[in-house]
């Protein structure tokens, strides 16, 4: 019986390193193909930009106003907390480290994720019970530029596109409570802001971003296209996929925390 559970455990281990092989193997297929000029015709051009309009057009009333209602609590009571604290004089570097480093990119993932990530890869899945992805292929027509590149790109523009805006909010309503709380004018405020928010801070703003929009594409696309041909598997699919971005999102995260402390 102990060798029947090892070998279970074993086994579950094996197939766990082996999909991650498989999905890591797409991943860089994926990003090959992005990063190609000849993969961008007319078509796929066209496809790119009714993606973004699907992704971050149509929510971006309801993201605004989000945006405005819960950055305005969190900064506020956050700021609150520094004048409790006597901290004023930090509020440009906490400012820039904790809330636009690392709160807004944040945000926009887990939206996205439950939003976007979960439509692709129920869509892929549909697809592919319906054998739509095996018609492409059968008339020649290349998924990956066709399918995959279009929402992977769309979705790395939208995470960088909504996190700039969080964080335009966000620095906005600090402007607001810096005033209200500290009588910190609008000059001293964004001087405050500009001297804490170096290239480096910049940089890896939009490169974390752009990771997070690449992941949370590229992952529900490969579990929705390794469905089977069976409606059930759709959910599981989804699950299946769901549960891997979030692992993905903490392993970025904790990947991109790296440089600020080496």
């Amino acid at each position: 019986m102990l060798g029947e559970r090892v070998q279970s455990v074993g086994g579950a281990v094996v197939d766990r390193v082996v999909g991650l092989q498989e999905l890591l193997r797409f991943a860089g297929q994926c990003l090959k193909r992005v990063l190609r000029p000849q993969t961008y015709l007319p078509v796929v051009r066209d496809l790119i930009v009714l993606q973004v309009y699907f992704t971050a057009v149509e929510i971006l009333l309801a993201f605004v106003l989000v945006s405005m209602f819960f950055g305005s609590i969190f900064v506020g009571l956050f700021l609150q907390i520094l004048k409790s604290l006597g901290l004023a004089e930090y509020l440009g570097d906490i400012m820039v480290g904790l809330v636009l480093s690392e709160l807004g990119p944040l945000v926009i993932v887990f939206w996205l994720a439950l939003r976007t990530s979960a439509a692709i890869n129920a869509e892929i899945a549909v697809m592919k019970v319906h054998r739509e992805i095996a018609a492409l292929r059968l008339y020649g027509i290349d998924e990956l530029s066709y399918l995959y590149v279009p929402r992977i790109l769309s979705v790395m523009i939208t995470c960088v596109l909504l996190t700039g805006l969080f964080s335009i909010i966000v620095t906005l309503s600090g402007m607001v409570f810096a005033h209200t709380l500290f009588d910190m004018g609008w000059r001293g405020y964004t001087t405050m802001i500009i001297n804490s928010l170096g290239p480096f801070d910049l940089l890896l703003i939009l490169l974390k971003s752009a990771v997070f929009g690449f992941f949370l594409a590229v992952i529900p696309i490969f579990y929705g296209a390794n469905a089977t041909f069976e409606k059930t598997s759709i959910p599981v699919s989804v699950l299946n996929g769901m549960t891997r971005v979030f692992s993905a999102i903490v392993l970025v995260e904790l990947v991109s925390l790296l440089p600020k402390y080496i």
